[in-house]
């Protein structure tokens, strides 16, 4: 959910609502939403009524709504996280530090954190394991993370040009920001500018040991799929990633991707179905679904999902492509007019 800043410091606006999700996606034991599944139903959690979150949560298959706020008072801060029932909206639990300065929010968050972790159940060797400070492996920069974390809802629209000035500007405010190097080289890539994308890949793999785990695994298999090619190390890499965080969607598809990029269809068609059962909403898997249909020569499925409604209008291209080519390939004219038509 949200993070609202009621300090009355501007500076602090937009700042702690990704720290504080990184922090909880260290966990192995929590399962978080996509942002942009929740944000789909509540453009701006950190402002919106409790009871719209809520309703949102529920909309998402959400067990708990998860949300904070930090406060000013005489003697510095103090940040609270609340946890709430969404299907009724009961408060279960508040876990709550204070830092003495702006200096050590961070510090605060991550003991704020660590106590939600351990009363949702989270055990010990785990908390020891999978809890790295911020400040030592993410960034010690506030300023940094904010224009970082206003890179992150760009992004998340598509909007790459302008979430690559934030990240660049995160940079130049702490050039040891591992993620930072690492989201510039794959907003490059998506972009299809390969060769500034390798160069920000190389940079993060360089500043690999400053981060969390997930944020190492999320760095190395990018660099070895897309900056060296060694997609055999990614693989490897992903699997780890999939051991260790079994409830994450990006290395399940992914997984699909790079065996579609090897030639193995039929293991890309497992590993895409993985993925919709992790996130029945997202496009990048039913393309890449529809894709493994397609170099299977599996036209059976492959028309069944090309000729779902719900899937009409979904705006991930690689989708429609593939279902251009099977319905090309079947001499079907009316499956290729609706490619086209959309």
């Amino acid at each position: 959910g949200g993070f609202r800043n009621n300090t009355g410091n501007p500076d602090l606006d937009n700042t702690l609502p990704f720290a504080m999700q990184l922090k909880l996606q260290e966990s192995p034991y929590l399962s978080l939403i996509p942002d942009q599944n929740f944000r789909h139903f509540v453009k701006d959690p950190d402002t919106a009524p409790l009871q719209d979150q809520l309703h949102a949560c529920v909309s998402v298959g959400g067990q708990l709504l998860l949300d904070g706020q930090i406060l000013a008072f005489s003697h510095g801060y103090r940040i609270l996280l609340m946890a709430r029932r969404c299907a009724d909206g009961q408060l279960l639990t508040t876990q709550e530090a204070e830092s003495d300065s702006q200096s050590t929010i961070l510090s605060a968050l991550d003991r704020a954190t660590e106590k939600m972790r351990r009363r949702l159940g989270e055990p010990e060797t785990s908390l020891r394991k999978f809890n790295a400070p911020l400040m030592e492996v993410t960034t010690a920069s506030l300023a940094a993370l904010k224009v970082f974390t206003l890179g992150e809802e760009k992004r998340s629209l598509g909007l790459y040009p302008e979430s690559i000035a934030n990240y660049k500007l995160a940079i130049d405010l702490d050039p040891q920001f591992a993620l930072a190097y690492a989201r510039l080289g794959a907003d490059y890539s998506n972009m299809r500018q390969p060769s500034l994308g390798r160069e920000y890949y190389r940079k993060a793999f360089e500043l690999r040991n400053r981060t969390t785990d997930r944020e190492r695994l999320y760095i190395i298999t990018h660099y070895y799929a897309l900056a060296t090619g060694e997609i055999g190390r990614a693989i490897e890499d992903y699997e780890l990633w999939r051991t260790i965080y079994p409830r994450d969607f990006t290395p399940t598809n992914n997984l699909a991707v790079e065996y579609l990029e090897i030639g193995q269809p039929q293991k890309a068609v497992e590993f895409a179905r993985r993925a919709i059962h992790l996130n029945p909403t997202s496009q990048l898997a039913y393309g890449n679904l529809a894709e493994a249909y397609a170099r299977t020569g599996d036209f059976a499925d492959e028309n069944v999902l090309c000729r779902d409604p719900a899937h009409a209008e979904d705006d991930f291209v690689g989708f429609h492509n593939a279902c251009f080519a099977v319905a090309f390939a079947q001499h079907d004219e009316p499956g290729m007019q609706r490619q086209l038509k959309w």
